[in-house]
């Protein structure tokens, strides 16, 4: 597993902060050693930070892994720069697409693309959006994500409403991807044209909270939806139950 999202790579949970460097660099082959002098006129040649430097660190002393699952198009991106330098040359790469990672511009992955094995996304709109920015079509599989069932079941739905209305439930980040702010609209539509006694509740954080804060007040929805902040998962499934 790994994901530039987080300080440090993770392979196998053995990873630890406190591993300095020079700890890694004593252990290092001669055959290693080339690829790291290589990597080193690479970083110079592309400019990479310090963080692309450091994680190639800890790759040159691990074996060649069977397969290297990235989470995110950017994570997808740095293993792939590192199998162009014959780091992992050996592992299959296969990447997960989540939606953010959406938001580059023309060719950004395109590396990624040609040199990746196979590549995942959780609906059909994902998908497509994959394959607009440049992915073939053959290497993309849809791969749902999926969830407890028994979580969720008709006997132990209740509502959160004591005015015999029905409830709404948003849950995500609050970015312009996620489109908050079109939930709140939909509100504003039910409220005005249905006449439908409701609430909704917004559960994430973001960008976009103070936003949402004030088109609430703005169109007069302070009765009919909460913003909720973020919530730890036991609280998410019992709003959705």
């Amino acid at each position: 597993f790994f994901s530039s999202r987080r300080r440090h790579t993770r392979l196998q949970g053995d990873w630890s902060s406190d591993v300095c460097s020079s700890d890694l660099i004593q252990n290092i082959n001669f055959s290693n050693l080339l690829l790291f002098f290589h990597y080193i006129n690479y970083i110079f040649t592309l400019k990479k930070r310090f963080v692309s430097f450091y994680n190639v660190i800890y790759f040159l002393d691990k074996p060649q892994y069977d397969i290297v699952h990235a989470h995110y198009g950017f994570s997808g991106k740095i293993v792939a720069d590192f199998k162009s330098i014959g780091l992992l040359r050996k592992s299959k790469l296969i990447t997960t697409f989540h939606g953010y990672d959406f938001r580059v511009e023309d060719g950004y992955y395109e590396k990624l693309f040609r040199t990746g094995d196979l590549f995942t996304v959780n609906t059909r709109y994902s998908n497509l959006k994959l394959l607009m920015l440049g992915c073939p079509r053959k290497k993309v599989r849809i791969l749902p994500v999926g969830f407890d069932t028994q979580l969720f079941n008709t006997a132990s739905f209740t509502s959160r409403n004591n005015h015999g209305g029905f409830s709404l439930l948003f849950v995500g980040r609050l970015y312009a991807i996620k489109a908050p702010d079109f939930f709140i609209q939909v509100c504003e539509s039910i409220k005005l044209h249905y006449k439908i006694p409701f609430h909704a509740y917004i559960i994430g954080d973001g960008d976009m909270f103070l936003q949402l804060q004030e088109m609430i007040q703005q169109k007069g929805l302070n009765d009919n939806i909460s913003l909720m902040g973020s919530r730890k998962q036991a609280e998410i499934h019992e709003y959705m139950q």
